[in-house]
């Protein structure tokens, strides 16, 4: 499988999609040092990429980076660390986004803010906007 590489001149890391990672069972195993943004986790290369790959290997399958490098800092650490959310927090996120989404009519980059964001931020923007998750539409 084909994934991306990201270097700053301090460290790497590879976007690997969440639901693969509960796919290869991994997803409890991942450490802080790794970010996730909407759907991805950006493994850090030392540990949490090194145990995702062996976890790929087992199951027969190889990993093919494709590497993108920056002399500055990346972005990346600049996204949340990595949080395993379980099914409950899950549910919670999905429904504040329905109701952020429900509230107004949203730009483009409103809405992939709203879909990238972290439950702590969304939880912050559901106090924000006084929303009542009661009142949602799924």
């Amino acid at each position: 499988m084909k994934f991306n590489k990201h270097s700053d001149p301090g460290h790497s890391w590879v976007k690997v999609p969440k639901s693969l990672l509960r796919k290869v069972g991994i997803q409890n195993m991942v450490s802080s040092f790794s970010y996730m943004k909407g759907d991805y986790a950006y493994l850090e290369e030392d540990i949490d990429f090194t145990l995702f790959d062996s976890a790929m290997i087992q199951l027969g399958l190889t990993c093919e980076l494709k590497e993108h490098y920056t002399d500055n800092a990346s972005r990346i650490r600049n996204y949340d660390s990595y949080v395993n959310y379980n099914e409950k927090d899950e549910i919670e996120i999905r429904d504040i986004k329905i109701a952020l989404i429900q509230y107004t009519k949203w730009s483009k980059k409103g809405i992939r803010r709203i879909n990238n964001a972290s439950l702590k931020t969304l939880r912050y923007w559901k106090s924000y906007y006084g929303l009542d998750l009661k009142n949602t539409k799924s």
